[in-house]
């Protein structure tokens, strides 16, 4: 693994959900397949569906607005420098409960959900209410739909 500077603008930036914004700042291969973290912006009332991860641990760091949170029987809203953690095996979800653009850090270890993000986005983009084309994308990256 090298050192890896990412100035703010800096990072490629792709729409997974349909609206929103992501912008990868380290991917697996840049860190030896350790973890990715992206930052996200997220347009009010916008998150996805309850799903759980087989392969990873999805971690969120809040840095503006409030955002909603489901995960395994708990429910609550956070703000910013709120960290929630949702396991592999363990549903989740997760909505901008605020009523501007909220933002927040995303680490995914370990690393390898990257292209899914990519693919997903062009399943909406395609055809948005194909839930069955959702569910077999995300099925081939260990994700299921609860």
């Amino acid at each position: 693994m090298k050192p890896l500077f990412v100035m703010p603008e800096e990072g490629k930036v792709i729409s997974p959900l349909g609206g929103d914004r992501t912008s990868y700042k380290a991917i697996g291969a840049q860190t030896g397949g350790n973890f990715a973290l992206l930052e996200q912006l997220v347009p009010p009332g916008h998150g996805p569906r309850r799903h759980v991860h087989r392969r990873e641990e999805e971690s969120f760091y809040i840095l503006e607005g409030k955002f909603g949170f489901e995960v395994g029987e708990r429910s609550f809203v956070a703000g910013p420098g709120a960290f929630v953690l949702g396991p592999r095996d363990i549903p989740h979800r997760f909505w901008n409960a605020g009523t501007t653009i909220g933002k927040f850090l995303l680490l995914i270890s370990p690393a390898g959900l990257e292209p899914f993000f990519e693919e997903f986005s062009r399943v909406l983009a395609e055809s948005p209410g194909d839930l069955d084309r959702q569910a077999e994308v995300a099925g081939r990256y260990g994700i299921e739909f609860v």
